[in-house]
C-alpha cells in the first residue's frame, strides 16, 4: 500500500521554494513509486455500460465536478490546469463563485478513466479526448439525435417488418464518432481525414484511457478485450503473460472511432466490427461493469493499489433470477467480413443466440465480476477510497436506446435527469461526493507543485531561443540548459526564469 504522505516542504527561502516559484524536480516528488510522491496515489474513474442511461453516469460525474470546482475556487483556483509556478498566469476566466465547469476537467483529477459500451464512449471523450463533463453530456445529445433518433425501418428488432440487419447504421455511427473527434481536436490543420485516422494511443504522461469490448477470433473463441492508450506488455523476463493479464500489448494505435465502435457494438443494435481479423462486440457481453477488470489491470501496471477508485453505474436492475449465459452458444458462428461493413446481412441464429444467452449477463453489473467482485478486490488489495455511485431505483426501465421524441430526445434525457437528481440530492450521496471532491482536490494541488504536473495537465513544449531546438518537457529542456555550453552564463538562480521563457502551449 502506497502511503499518502504529504510532499516534504523545502527548507529554502520563500522566494525559491519549490512548488511556489519553481516546481519540485526531484524523483521523490515526481515518481510513481516513491511514498513521498503524490503521483503514487493513483485515482481511477470507471463507467458501466447502459445505453442511453450512460447519460445518468455523466450527470453523477457532473455533480462531483461541480463540488470540485466549488472546493478549488475557495483558494483562487480558476482552472484545474492551474499550477503555482506558472511564469505568467492567464487572466482568470471566471471570478470566484461563478459557474465555469468547463474549466475543470476530469482528466486533471483521474489517472485512469475506463468504461464499457456507452461507458466506454464516455471514457474516450473524457480521457482520450480530454473533454469537460459538460462537453461529454452535449455529445450524448449529438449521438442520440444522429443514431437513436434514426433507426432503420426494417431491422432485427422490428416487428412485423423484420429484416436480418442491425437496428442502427454502422456507417452513420462511424461518421458521428469521427465528427465528435473532429469537433474536439479540430483546428486549421486538422482535417476530416485526420479525424478518421486519429490514433487511440496517446501521450503516456497524461490521463490513461481503458475501454473494453468482447472479441471473437476466426475459430469462434471469445474473450473480454482491453483497449489501452498506454503500453502494458508481458513481463520482459518471461514468455508467459502476467496473471489474468488481458491481451497484454503496446498502446493500441487503431483509430479512435474503431475502438469506439468496438466497445459499443451491442448485438442487434449495431453491427460488430472486424479489426485485425477479430470480430468485436459490445464490451458489456463480458464486462458491463468494468471496475474489476480495470482495477486488476492497474494493480498489475503499478504493483500497488490505487488510492481512490470511483465506479459509476447506470441504474440497478431489480433483483430477479438471472441464469448465467451458455458461453458455448455465443462464442461460435463467426465469419470474417470486411471491416465495419454496414450493408452486410448477419446470420439470424448467431444474433438470436448472442442476444438470448448474453442479455442477462450484459445487464448484470452487481455480481461476482461486477460490483461485488470489485468491492471484494478493493478490500483485498486495500484501496483507500473505493466509491460506487449508482441510481438505486426506476432507471433501468428506460430502454437502452430510448429516444423520445425522435427529433430531440428531450423527454428521455429529462426523465433520466429527474431520476438521477433525486438520487444525488440524498444526504448520504451528497456526503460521499463532498468527501471525494476534497480528496481529489488535495491530490491535484500536491501534484501541481511538481514538475510532472505541467505535461500531465496541458499540451506544453519548450523552445530554446539560443539553439532553436524544441523539447517535449521542461525536464528535457532543463537538462539541455545544464549541459550545453551555450547556456554556461545562466546561473542556477536564473535557470527557472530562462526555462519559463521557453514555455509554449499548443
Amino acid at each position: 500500500m502506497v502511503s499518502g504522505t504529504e510532499p516534504e516542504v523545502s527548507t529554502s527561502s520563500a522566494a525559491d521554494e519549490p512548488g511556489e516559484n519553481a516546481p519540485f524536480v526531484d524523483n521523490a516528488h515526481n515518481s510513481d513509486n516513491s511514498e513521498r510522491s503524490p503521483w503514487a496515489r493513483k485515482t481511477v474513474l470507471a463507467f458501466d455500460g447502459g445505453g442511453i442511461r450512460g447519460y445518468s453516469s455523466l450527470l453523477i460525474l457532473q455533480c462531483l465536478m461541480t463540488k470540485i470546482m466549488e472546493e478549488e475556487t475557495k483558494s483562487d483556483i480558476y482552472s484545474s490546469g492551474d499550477y503555482p509556478w506558472m511564469a505568467a498566469k492567464t487572466p482568470p476566466v471566471v471570478t470566484p463563485g461563478e459557474n465555469n465547469l468547463n474549466a475543470f476537467l476530469p482528466c486533471h483529477y483521474f489517472d485512469y478513466i475506463t468504461g464499457t459500451s456507452t461507458g466506454g464512449l464516455s471514457a474516450i471523450m473524457l480521457g482520450r479526448l480530454r473533454m469537460s463533463v459538460t462537453e461529454a453530456l452535449d455529445q450524448y445529445r449529438v449521438f442520440g439525435n444522429a443514431i437513436f433518433g434514426q433507426p432503420r425501418r426494417w431491422n432485427e428488432k422490428s416487428f412485423p417488418l423484420w429484416w436480418p440487419r442491425a437496428k442502427y447504421s454502422s456507417t452513420k455511427t462511424r461518421k458521428v464518432f469521427q465528427r465528435i473527434i473532429l469537433n474536439k481536436l479540430g483546428n486549421a490543420h486538422f482535417t476530416d481525414h485526420d479525424a478518421e485516422e486519429e490514433s487511440f494511443a496517446c501521450r503516456d504522461d497524461q490521463t490513461r484511457t481503458i475501454v473494453f469490448s468482447y472479441s471473437m477470433n476466426k475459430t469462434g473463441v471469445g474473450m473480454v478485450y482491453l483497449w489501452r492508450t498506454f503500453d502494458h506488455k508481458s513481463d520482459s523476463g518471461s514468455n508467459n503473460p502476467l496473471p489474468l493479464h488481458l491481451n497484454p500489448s503496446a498502446a493500441h494505435n487503431d483509430a479512435i472511432w474503431k475502438v469506439a465502435r468496438a466497445t459499443s457494438a451491442a448485438p442487434t443494435f449495431f453491427e460488430s466490427i472486424n479489426i485485425e481479423g477479430e470480430k468485436h462486440f459490445d464490451g458489456g457481453i463480458g464486462a458491463n461493469n468494468p471496475s474489476w477488470y480495470a482495477l486488476h489491470e492497474i494493480q498489475l501496471k503499478h504493483s500497488y493499489a490505487p488510492e481512490l477508485f470511483l465506479s459509476i453505474g447506470c441504474g440497478i436492475k431489480p433483483r430477479t433470477h438471472q441464469s448465467q449465459p451458455n458461453r458455448r452458444k455465443f462464442w461460435g458462428l463467426s465469419k470474417n467480413h470486411s471491416v465495419d461493413s454496414g450493408s452486410r446481412k448477419q446470420f439470424l441464429n448467431k444474433y438470436l443466440e448472442i442476444g438470448r444467452s448474453g442479455k442477462n449477463f450484459m445487464v448484470n453489473t452487481e455480481g461476482p465480476m461486477g460490483r461485488e467482485g470489485w468491492e471484494a478486490k478493493c478490500r483485498d488489495i486495500r484501496v483507500t477510497y473505493p466509491y460506487r455511485l449508482n441510481v438505486q431505483e426506476n432507471l433501468t426501465d428506460i430502454a437502452l436506446d430510448d429516444w423520445r421524441p425522435s427529433r430531440t430526445g428531450e423527454d428521455t434525457l429529462t426523465d433520466i435527469q429527474t431520476r438521477t437528481m433525486a438520487y444525488l440530492e440524498t444526504r448520504e450521496i451528497q456526503g460521499e461526493i463532498e468527501r471525494m471532491a476534497k480528496e481529489l482536490v488535495r491530490i491535484r494541488r500536491q501534484r501541481a507543485k511538481t514538475e510532472r504536473w505541467e505535461s500531465f495537465s496541458s499540451d506544453v513544449y519548450y523552445t530554446c531561443s539560443r539553439c532553436t531546438l524544441r523539447f517535449g518537457t521542461r525536464d528535457g529542456f532543463r537538462e539541455h540548459v545544464e549541459q550545453n555550453d551555450k547556456h554556461a552564463d545562466i546561473t542556477e538562480k536564473q535557470r527557472n526564469k530562462h526555462l519559463d521563457e521557453g514555455r509554449q502551449f499548443t
